[in-house]
């Protein structure tokens, strides 16, 4: 601390070195600004104050004096600037202030577009320091996230795939009715690109099937199936024995089964979707699980893709349209060139079906699927939700793919999708539907038993009290005699046959064929194999056709229709597998100028370093990279064929260590640059610079001494001269003497001496000569010094008469006399004092002269207090009286003659007067009670620390008390506690006056140190920094003095204390 307080006093002494003769004493002011001196120590202080709010101090506050004399050169008072520096609105961002002008308390708010959010402080407010607050607001764009998945029986609100939601944007989840979420209501777009919940999960919601907590009675509760009890009515044929799937005929009746993904109701016939999602045992997806009608499907998170539609594996990104330009796929040939690489070959890359084409690559689905927003996953459609899609009479039942129609109990459908309600029957036997067909039962007779040759029926024997009925089995019919049965030949029935293509019956049945090309689902329904799959001959079913390989369309037969792809050679048909077609080795290098790279399924030309592909994508050629960032050169870039090189500009040398960079080259290390003075090395140049008292010579490196011109001795004066304030040796001048060549060196110093009865008008003496070869003002002027005119009094006279005329000079003497029969009292002399004022105590009157009389016992009398007395107690004397006078009155009252008084300190004047008739005389007399000892301040400290941010701080501290002997009449100071103190010494003064006008002081400083900040930079030579505070630093914009120049530049200081581009302003050259 004390190392900082020395470094302070330096400084200081380099700006105000030169001292001006005058002793560092008492208290002065100008127009603007208040000057007072301070003791601290053995040190004596110059405290500089402004006289209005409106101003500030132009320099430092307290300046020490050199030896006990005043600096020559004192800062003043100028107008403080009222605002702050002007904002600007934030790109893409707007900006509104509550006044035009930044003044103090003013507020600015900022805002930004919808794409982009707000980061800093959003309201700024000027402070009395002119500084904003906070910091400064940019708007930077919102993240991006992608749309979540469509939710299965439900909407999504606040974002789709048409519009992808933004960051702080919020997705909206709900259920359709008859289904609950299950999962987080909401997900909010986060920064990292995330839609998560309120916990930071990135967890999908889903719909699912509510079912109450207490279900009515015919309600399905439970998962375990029962059969119908089997009765005599019932069978497979009629409405499929009303089983929502499939129907099974037994002997003791008809039992119903779902199909695989659905589960059997607890009424026995209607089955219900299985939630594959919910069991831990089916659910096979490695990440996302949808569930679908009698299905479902897994979904990958985002960067994701799956190859077998269970696991998820990360994506190799490979782009739509592949360009020279891409990274890492810059020397790929584009779509449009003669061998373009099939991006449909990459496995996993389109969900279904891909497509080649000019411009890239196309994915799409097949029937009853939708392209997902990724443009390569396909997703069911649930066509139940889509009313134009939906063509259902009665009930709707979504499949994965496709959808199936279900009829209300007592309706049917012939084609699918049409209810019509059933007509009644009597009897159900075996495809029989109308009672009037049906044959009369066989008599009953002890001929005729089920137990002896089944009652001669060739299938089913039924025994009755009247004896027995044949029936037959599912696919037979029986004949006239009641008891054959005969096969039904379901092919030539219409409403029996459900097979797509060929039809073939068989006993008791029929088998459903497809057409080569085509496999069978379900057994009736025929479906052709995709693209890329063909129809196996062993198990009937599609096959991928192998790797690198293709079909030119869907229905493929056999593995003969798959063919190699494009860039690949082989016969799959014969077990030759396709394998990779070398390009590169076809004899021309694939047509590139340089390096041929062969591909799966292609090839593609590249080039060597500092070449590139032309749009051809075989030729290569130079790559201009100065053209790009200056080829990443300090300095010059100067390009080559297939290379580049670097050179440095004059000032600069090649690093050794990097061929990019270049080094300062330090001129002022040899021979001092050819500078005769000082020489300052900066990045790219050199200056050379003088010692005070000299300036640089037109040729930039000769310094040259600096001369003052010849002064003007004001009238009535004489001008002493010296050439600097260490030189004793001076040279006195009278008005007309000065040689008219005379000049003098810098620092020289002339002080003014007016003639006796003259003295020089304004607050200053002396001037010096500046570095600029200028004096600091101009020499004042010597006036006579004169009191005013005096009056003579009433009946009397003053002589000499100069003084009823104004001519009175510095310590002459006026006399009053009165006419005859009239005598003085009061002051019969009075003297001009220094200060061109009269010393008068007394008024001095001429009155008549009567017989009584009274005379004063004593001159004016004076006592001095000790500094434990606080008032003087004595008794006066009584004066002397004619003996025709009355008693002597005194005033004040207080004072008395038979006894002692007290007189406290101060001038306190005693009137004696008498009366004797109508006649009055009187006397006065002066107690004067010098108090001599100022108020003392016993608990003044000494030096108080403290550190602060860049800001300052607001430090409070305990005041002192003054104490005195005669009493306090008032306490100032000039610094209050809790003030906001910046970085740097800060004096504080407390000045105490006692009733006897004696004055008091307690001085200590206040030392803040703060934790960083910034120097201040040093003016260019022949220019000037021109520094101001800015945000939580300083800025400097320099300038040069007429004709000098240098590039324009800008100086910038954080609040790390760092400035940028240098700390050191390079010189204004001529």
């Amino acid at each position: 601390m004390a190392i900082a307080f020395i470094f302070t006093i330096v400084l200081q002494a380099l700006l105000y070195a030169i001292s001006s003769g005058e002793p560092c004493v008492g208290e002065w002011s100008t127009t603007t600004t208040k000057y007072r001196t301070l003791n601290f120590k053995e040190d004596s202080f110059v405290h500089v104050s402004c006289k209005y709010r409106d101003l500030k101090v132009d320099g430092e506050e307290v300046i020490k004096c050199v030896g006990g004399q005043l600096p020559t050169y004192l800062p003043q008072c100028v107008l403080r600037k009222s605002s702050c520096p002007s904002l600007k609105a934030p790109i893409l961002g707007s900006m509104k202030c509550s006044t035009t002008a930044p003044e103090v308390g003013s507020s600015c708010t900022f805002a930004c577009q919808n794409t982009h959010y707000l980061k800093g402080t959003s309201t700024r407010i000027c402070t009395e320091d002119l500084r904003w607050s906070g910091s400064a607001a940019r708007c930077i764009m919102k993240t991006e996230c992608s749309e979540p998945f469509p939710l299965h029986q439900g909407t999504v609100t606040g974002c789709s795939p048409q519009r992808k939601p933004k960051y702080d944007d919020t997705c909206y989840f709900r259920c359709n009715e008859g289904f609950r979420l299950v999962g987080p209501s909401q997900l909010k777009c986060r920064l990292d690109g995330r839609l998560t919940d309120e916990k930071g999960r990135e967890i999908f919601p889903r719909c699912e099937p509510f079912v109450p907590t207490n279900p009515p009675a015919n309600a399905y509760i439970q998962n375990r199936p029962r059969p119908i009890s089997p009765t005599s009515w019932l069978s497979c044929q009629v409405s499929n024995g009303y089983c929502s799937h499939n129907c099974h005929q037994e002997q003791k009746g008809i039992r119903c089964s779902c199909r695989s993904g659905y589960r059997l109701a607890d009424d026995g016939k209607n089955c219900f979707d299985v939630d594959e999602c919910q069991d831990e045992t089916l659910n096979k997806c490695d990440h996302h699980c949808r569930n679908t009608e009698g299905s479902y499907h897994c979904l990958c998170r985002q960067g994701y893709t799956s190859s077998d539609g269970f696991r998820c594996e990360r994506r190799i990104e490979v782009p739509a349209y592949v360009t020279p330009d891409d990274e890492d796929f810059r020397n790929t040939p584009r779509p449009d060139s003669p061998h373009p690489g099939s991006l449909c070959r990459v496995q996993g890359y389109c969900s279904h079906y891909c497509h080649q084409e000019i411009e890239g690559i196309r994915c799409s689905c097949r029937s009853g699927y939708q392209l997902y927003s990724d443009g390569r996953t396909c997703f069911d459609v649930d066509e139940c939700q889509d009313e134009t899609l939906n063509k259902c009479d009665h009930h709707c039942r979504n499949t994965v793919g496709s959808y199936h129609c279900l009829c209300r109990q007592g309706y049917t459908s012939q084609d699918g999708f049409r209810c019509e309600r059933i007509s009644p029957i009597s009897t159900i036997n075996s495809g029989v539907e109308d009672s009037r067909n049906t044959p009369r039962p066989v008599a009953a007779t002890s001929r005729f038993s089920c137990e002896k040759r089944n009652g001669n029926c060739s299938q089913l024997c039924h025994q009755e009290l009247r004896g027995v009925r044949c029936s037959c089995r599912s696919g037979y019919r029986l004949a006239p005699d009641g008891r054959t049965c005969r096969d039904v030949d379901e092919c030539s029935d219409d409403k029996l046959n459900k097979c797509d293509h060929t039809c073939r019956n068989t006993k008791g049945g029929y088998i459903c064929n497809c057409r080569e090309g085509f496999v069978s689902p379900d057994g009736f329904r025929c479906e052709g194999c995709r693209v890329n799959s063909y129809r196996s001959t062993t198990d009937i079913t599609c096959k991928e056709c192998p790797f690198n390989s293709h079909t030119d369309g869907e229905e493929k037969t056999s593995i003969n229709d798959c063919i190699c792809n494009s860039g690949f050679t082989g016969n799959p048909g014969r077990g030759i597998p396709c394998t990779d077609i070398d390009e590169c080795a076809d004899g021309d290098n694939f047509g590139c100028s340089h390096r041929c790279v062969n591909t799966p399924g292609s090839a593609h030309c590249s080039c060597p370093p500092g070449y590139e592909l032309k749009e051809d994508g075989k030729t290569c050629i130079d790559i201009d990279e100065c053209s790009i960032k200056n080829g990443g050169c300090d300095g010059i870039c100067h390009n080559t064929i297939g290379n580049f090189t670097c050179s440095c500009p004059e000032g600069y040398v090649a690093s050794p260590d990097d061929r990019y960079s270049c080094d300062d080259v330090n001129e002022c290390a040899e021979g001092n640059g050819g500078c005769s003075g000082k020489c300052a090395n900066f990045k790219g140049g050199f200056h050379c610079f003088c010692s005070e008292g000299y300036h640089l010579h037109p040729d930039g490196k000769s310094c040259i001494p600096v001369y003052c011109p010849r002064v003007f001795v004001p009238h009535h004066s004489n001008l002493r001269c010296k050439n600097s304030m260490k030189n004793k040796d001076k040279n006195t001048y009278r008005p007309g003497e000065m040689p008219e060549d005379k000049e003098f060196p810098v620092g020289a110093v002339c002080r003014i001496k007016c003639d006796k009865g003259y003295d020089f008008q304004d607050s200053h003496s002396g001037i010096v000569c500046q570095n600029d070869g200028k004096w600091n003002a101009t020499l004042p002027e010597c006036r006579v010094l004169q009191c005013p005119p005096l009056s003579p009094p009433l009946n009397g006279d003053v002589y000499p008469s100069s003084c009823k005329e104004g001519s009175s000079t510095v310590k002459e003497k006026c006399i009053f006399t009165c006419q005859p029969g009239y005598r003085i009292t009061g002051q019969e002399t009075l003297t001009c004092q220094n200060n061109l004022t009269w010393a008068k105590k007394k008024p001095t009157l001429c009155v008549p002269e009567t017989e009584v009389s009274i005379s004063c016992p004593d001159d004016d009398i004076t006592i001095e207090l000790t500094p434990d007395e606080g008032w003087a107690e004595m008794q006066l004397n009584s004066p002397r009286t004619t003996l025709a006078a009355g008693p002597i009155r005194v005033s004040p009252e207080w004072v008395t003659l038979d006894r002692a008084s007290v007189f406290p300190a101060g001038e306190t004047e005693v009137t004696f007067s008498v009366t004797s008739g109508n006649k009055t005389a009187e006397c006065s007399i002066s107690v004067i009670v010098l108090d001599k000892h100022p108020p003392v301040f016993p608990d003044c400290p000494d030096t108080l620390s403290v550190t602060s941010s860049l800001g300052g701080t607001a430090f409070n501290w305990e005041e002192p008390v003054p104490q005195d002997n005669v009493g306090i009449a008032s306490v100032s100071k000039s610094l209050e506690p809790d003030s906001i103190l910046s970085s740097g010494l800060h004096f504080v003064e407390y000045v105490a006056r006692d009733f006897a006008g004696n004055v008091g002081q307690c001085i200590f400083h206040i030392n803040v140190t703060a934790t960083g900040g910034c120097n201040d930079l040093a003016d260019p030579e022949n220019g000037e920094a021109n520094c101001q505070e800015w945000m939580f630093g300083k800025i400097c914009q320099p300038t040069c003095f007429d004709n000098y120049t240098r590039p324009p530049e800008l100086f910038a200081c954080d609040e790390s204390g760092t400035w940028a581009p240098s700390d050191f302003i390079s010189p204004c050259l001529p």
